[in-house]
């Protein structure tokens, strides 16, 4: 601020001060209070307000600025400053805040009557205008700055006096213009909530606000006078107790609510990616992932059709709730509210769109979800091979009727091929199914419409399959196709089987299986729960047959060790109970002792009612599940957790309403031991073996006549099992089985280097992915034979590039015969030229073209004897291209120019120039001379020895 008794042009002092002034302002912080009035950058508004000052001249200012003024009292009557005590200073601690203005009337009155007498007096003087007050937390910086407790501002025809006071002393005193004093008057009634539009009567109040980071209370009175409102502002400070903290309890409400909202956002989050999942599905493997969710295949679209439904009926309530609450708001609103009463209209007519949209949605993604193929179907493949006996029966379920080899079946067997799956993926394609032309090897074809056919086999011999499928495409054209993924059926054994019909509405049955007793011993099992009751090459079970019976058949010899049954006959009872079902299971992923168990498609006759009551029997509790008519299958379900690994009889007692019972038996086998779903790769010399041979029932693998030496590779690092639970962790080696580890790694070296059988057992150690400490230990043996042929013959085939033309360079010195000298090496390239005589190091052989060839090593010994040896070689045909140069390209007349194709590449079988001046050349690098000026195209022509041609042109300019 300048004082107003230097003001005879020091503009040094003048710089000063307001470099102070500027200095003072850039320190200050952004003063915050309740009602957002200090949030702006003071720093900012002071620093441009500077700059406003320092760009104009400051005798300009001062003549422009000044006015004349009456010098000021320093000191106010004792009156005046009693009366202003009294309305704006502190409070006795006695009196309430509502007394603090009491005596504001006087004040204003004598402070009238003095302005009165003062008003000559006070233009006598010129002052300045402090232009860095802009707004009102200018003056409460100050005044917090320098400690004042009181602001006066008082209104003049031209000018605005401001005092600033502390404890009944006036301290400081500036000038603002009207525009600025107009801003700070409305900011202060704002903020002590006073009729912002009363300018004629009195008006005080209070309010708060936030300076530099401290709360104050202030005290506000403004005073009609002629040129204005009188302003009186007190600041106080609030005390806060720093011992005090204030914590916001957060509500039961809060927080269920806070939970609410996050279910409900992750559920249609995860509703819909799991929806989005199976609606892109195509093939099972593409929903496999729901399997890790512990959800079967079978009960996929189950389960998101569910989810779908929960998600869209919690979205269209929301919705609903919405719709109806800015319905009633439309309603309700004034008519004198148009805008509100618009904008609720429009919300309105938004949400119920939305609620439309999403009602529509859940329509069109609902029919999708049920128009979707049964997963479990579909990972069986177009065509199914099914044991039609136990398709009928109740004791087996579609998997286990499934026919996985057919090279090696026992008869008599009926075979039902089912395609439905073909079907419905054709149809989706477009296609239409006319008819199906079957033949099964005996000469006969039969025609169906129905996608299923059964076909009973019941005499030894190989039956190749063949089926051809009519179908009519989308222009009504019918087109052939043959499906060529079915299997040949070999029956290689017959099983005699005479029945005899009773009186007593039973039945007797006898076995022959004295053709299959070539293979070994035979063992015959007997009922539901398969028990071996018989060993010989007939059986008769001695007794009549009324209900469905179960006979298995197993062949015992040195070489088999398993305890699994070759042929299971499935006897049709005469008098079968109405009430069928047959008991699945499924094996929990997070928990291999944990089993959903059902009773599958249970029924029985119409006339007996329904099934009322799922009574299940395992291990030593009852579980009692009352049947529901509308889903029987559903109510039969039950989760059990078995306390052991091992096999656990299991039965349920299926009892209908009309009070008839069956029981229902099943074995759930719980192995610690894993089956390998992929073995070890074997590789010799770097190729893959494809030639090993494996038994997947004693884990053995077979390499038969394996030349010596030699060193095999085993790569165990794809080794899986079919448990997704458990992965490999480690392998071990121990060569010739002697419980001595040869090797820890997962990729082995294995030496054969001498004739004979050898074997190396393969341990396997797999642990549980999230049952720490819990592993399964398997082993594998290998075992092959070496042979140490007569002749062991080395060709070694070297080149520089895989490209021709190029000459290859062939090395046998390696090669050696067992007690016999070589003495000639005859080499056949495979590309149609002689065959010729040269040395165990053969210089090279150029081959001119690119392809497939098969070289030949024959070597003749001193005896001779032959031994021949082959290996493959390809080549690949050199990229093409055709690039001339030439010597010049600008040239006088008669200047011979060179012309060569040198870089042009592959396998070139002529060139033909044409210079552009009529004449032209068949050699591959010609001279040419032009006789005459101007420019000439050269072009080159070059012809491939694949009948592809490639031309190059060149610009000749002749001066």
């Amino acid at each position: 601020m300048f004082d107003p008794t230097k003001i005879k042009i020091d503009l040094e002092n003048q710089d000063k001060n307001n470099n102070e002034s500027k200095e003072m302002k850039t320190k200050k912080t952004e003063n915050l209070e309740d009602i957002d009035v200090l949030n702006k950058d003071l720093t900012t508004k002071k620093e441009e307000n500077q700059k406003e000052v320092f760009n104009e001249d400051p005798k300009e200012i001062i003549k422009e600025d000044t006015v004349k003024e009456e010098v000021t009292e320093e000191k106010t009557s004792n009156n005046e400053e009693e009366n202003l005590e009294n309305v704006l200073g502190k409070t006795n601690n006695n009196k309430e805040e509502k007394n603090k203005f009491s005596e504001y009337g006087d004040l204003g009155a004598d402070l009238s009557a003095n302005t009165e007498k003062k008003e000559e007096k006070e233009r006598k003087k010129e002052v300045i205008f402090d232009l860095n007050i802009s707004e009102i937390q200018d003056l409460f910086y100050i005044a917090t700055n320098k400690q004042y407790n009181y602001i006066l501002i008082e209104p003049d025809w031209d000018k605005i006096k401001i005092s600033f006071k502390k404890d009944k002393v006036l301290k400081e005193t500036i000038y603002i213009k009207y525009p600025v004093y107009s801003k700070i008057l409305l900011k202060a009634k704002s903020l002590a909530k006073l009729d912002i539009e009363g300018t004629e009567d009195e008006q005080q109040g209070k309010g708060k606000v936030r300076i530099n980071t401290n709360d104050f209370k202030i005290y506000v009175k403004t005073v009609p006078t002629g040129n204005g409102e009188k302003l009186f502002m007190k600041l106080e400070e609030i005390e806060i107790n720093l011992n005090k903290k204030v914590h916001k309890k957060v509500s039961v409400m809060q927080i269920f609510g806070f939970l609410g909202a996050l279910f409900f956002v992750s559920l249609i989050i995860g509703g819909s990616f799991l929806a989005f999942v199976v609606l892109n599905a195509k093939t099972p493997q593409d929903v496999l992932f729901f399997e890790n969710l512990g959800i079967n295949l079978n009960d996929v679209n189950t389960f998101v059709g569910k989810m779908v439904t929960i998600i869209f009926s919690l979205v269209l309530f929301i919705e609903t709730i919405f719709l109806i609450i800015f319905l009633f708001k439309f309603i309700l609103t004034k008519k004198s509210y148009k805008k509100k009463k618009i904008y609720y209209a429009i919300i309105s007519v938004l949400t119920l769109i939305f609620t439309f949209i999403s009602g529509t949605a859940w329509l069109v993604i609902h029919k999708k979800i049920s128009n979707l193929p049964n997963w479990i179907e579909l990972s069986r493949g177009n065509v199914q091979i099914l044991d039609n006996s136990k398709l009928k029966s109740e004791n087996f379920d579609i998997d286990s009727s499934t026919i996985k080899d057919t090279s090696n079946l026992i008869g008599p067997i009926t075979i039902k091929y089912d395609l439905k799956n073909y079907k419905r993926s054709e149809e989706s394609k477009g296609f239409k199914i006319k008819k199906y032309i079957w033949a099964f090897g005996d000469e006969k074809i039969i025609e169906r419409i129905e996608p299923t056919i059964i076909h009973e086999f019941n005499e030894k011999g190989s039956y190749e399959v063949k089926l051809t499928v009519e179908e009519i495409d989308l222009t009504g054209k019918i087109i052939t196709k043959e499906i060529k993924d079915i299997p040949a059926i070999n029956i290689s054994y017959i099983v005699d089987i005479k029945e005899e019909k009773l009186n007593n509405g039973g039945k007797t049955i006898k076995f022959d299986a004295t053709d299959v007793s070539q293979l070994g011993n035979i063992e015959w099992y007997y009922g539901d729960d398969l028990k071996p009751v018989w060993k010989g090459n007939t059986f008769d079970p001695g007794k009549p047959i009324f209900d469905e019976t179960l006979v298995g058949m197993k062949i015992t010899n040195s070489a088999k060790k398993d305890n699994i049954l070759d042929k299971i006959f499935i006897i049709g009872g005469e008098n079968k109970n109405s009430i069928k079902g047959t008991i699945v299971s499924k094996q929990s992923i997070l928990n291999d002792l944990e089993y959903e168990i059902k009773v599958k498609e249970p029924e029985n006759d119409f006339g007996d009612g329904f099934i009322s009551e799922f009574k299940w029997i395992i291990e030593d509790k009852e579980i009692i599940n009352k049947g529901d008519i509308e889903k029987p299958e559903e109510s039969s379900k039950i989760n059990y957790t078995f306390k052991k690994y091992g096999k656990h009889n299991i039965s349920v007692i299926l009892k209908d309403s009309s009070g008839k019972v069956k029981k229902l038996d099943a074995v759930i086998d719980i192995p610690r031991k894993l089956k390998l779903t992929k073995g070890i790769s074997i590789y010799n010399e770097g190729e893959l073996l494809k030639d090993v041979k494996y038994n997947p029932k004693n884990k053995e693998y077979f390499i038969n006549r394996l030349p010596v030496p030699t060193e095999l590779t085993l790569d165990s690092r794809l080794v899986t099992s079919d448990n997704i639970l458990y992965t490999l962790k480690n392998v071990t080696w121990d060569i010739n089985s002697d419980g001595n580890i040869d090797g820890k790694r997962k990729v082995f070296k294995y030496p054969v280097d001498v004739e004979g059988n050898h074997s190396l057992k393969i341990n396997y150690t797999f642990a549980h992915k999230k049952i720490k400490g819990e592993e399964i230990k398997l082993s594998e043996v290998l075992y092959t034979e070496g042979i140490k042929k007569e002749a062991l013959l080395y060709l070694n085939i070297e080149k520089d590039s895989n490209y021709a033309p190029i000459i290859v360079r062939f090395d046998a010195s390696q090669s050696q015969v067992k007690n016999q000298n070589i003495v000639k090496f005859i080499w056949d390239y495979g590309d149609s030229t002689p065959i010729e005589e040269r040395g165990a190091i053969n210089p090279g052989h150029r081959y001119t073209k690119a392809g497939n060839y098969e070289v030949k090593l024959t070597v003749v010994t001193e005896e001779g004897n032959s031994y021949t040896i082959k290996k493959k070689l390809i080549l690949n045909p050199k990229p093409q291209s055709a690039r001339i140069n030439v010597s010049m390209k600008k040239a006088p007349v008669g200047q011979g120019i060179e012309f060569s194709s040198a870089k042009s590449e592959g396998q070139i079988e002529s060139y033909h120039w044409t210079f552009g001046d009529g004449k032209s050349s068949f050699e591959a690098n010609p001279s040419h001379t032009y006789t005459k000026k101007g420019k000439y195209k050269a072009r080159l022509k070059v012809d491939f020895s694949n009948n592809n041609q490639l031309t190059d042109v060149v610009e000749i300019e002749i001066y």
